[in-house]
């Protein structure tokens, strides 16, 4: 199941539809002389703009979220996870009967080896884990100290990511995956007949034999508290024979020696 952005309303700062964290600016009272009207306000707000909004995508030293989450502000958070999904999800957990309804339960009872009731909940509950996942990262995340590489998701991003966030559904392809990244190969030069195409501002959809995937940038910052920013990417794969689909979320940095394409730090674990 993959999901398209819903832009909801939100008090955070937002620039061509990304929500970033408030940070204070200072401007020079006066620019023009009094002669020229409204060139102050002009200027503030072009400087306010290119402050804020420069790159949106992935502004260097900021924390930054896409509007698929639906998120105002970070501190919306705890209420964005008790939030009711659509559906309630029945299953077991050690033999006893268990109900997941909203993030807080899939975060308190995945853990204790939830099991849902059949193979069609469980496809939409992991759906709904993942946003639940990435969610929860995003609100211990902080603001990075170094900056990172300039990154959008666009239609030339596939010579910047790493080669493990192609599909790979066997540990064969996985290893060959992260050979590849070892060598310092990016998905473009591993699968060179991919190709992607930009689907609006941080997301991304990409065909290759057998497989259409659709990325989203869903945040930046520094997650693993090295200080590096790093970007959240969340993986939508869809087999096109079959009805084979799966949902994975990727943490990528940049490389060492301040080299462009981006490295994998980690697929996150959504049980």
């Amino acid at each position: 199941m993959v999901r398209r952005p819903v832009v909801a309303s939100s008090q955070a700062p937002r620039c061509l539809g990304f929500a970033v964290e408030s940070r204070p600016a200072t401007f020079v009272s006066r620019w023009y002389p009094p002669s020229v009207p409204n060139a102050n306000k002009l200027l503030t707000a072009l400087l306010g703009f290119l402050l804020l909004c420069a790159p949106a995508y992935a502004q260097n030293g900021a924390v930054t979220w896409s509007p698929v989450l639906k998120l105002g502000s970070r501190k919306a958070i705890p209420g964005r996870l008790a939030q009711p999904f659509g559906d309630v999800f029945t299953g077991s957990v050690k033999g006893a009967t268990a109900s997941i309804s909203n993030c807080n339960d899939y975060l308190r009872l995945s853990p204790e080896g939830f099991q849902p009731d059949n193979d069609q909940e469980a496809r939409i509950l992991h759906n709904d884990a993942v946003d639940c996942t990435a969610l929860k990262l995003l609100e211990g995340v902080r603001k990075p100290a170094k900056p990172a590489v300039q990154f959008q998701l666009n239609d030339s991003a596939l010579a910047l990511l790493p080669p493990e966030l192609a599909p790979a559904v066997s540990n064969d392809l996985i290893a060959k995956a992260k050979a590849a990244d070892e060598a310092g190969e990016s998905w473009q030069s591993y699968l060179p007949d991919t190709v992607a195409k930009s689907a609006g501002p941080g997301q991304l959809d990409v065909s290759q034999s057998g497989w259409k995937t659709h990325l989203t940038l869903y945040a930046t910052g520094d997650f693993s508290r090295s200080g590096e920013e790093e970007f959240l990417i969340r993986a939508d794969y869809q087999a096109v024979s079959g009805t084979y689909a799966n949902s994975s979320l990727f943490l990528v940095k940049a490389g060492s020696n301040g080299a462009k394409r981006l490295r994998l730090v980690r697929e996150v674990m959504v049980r």
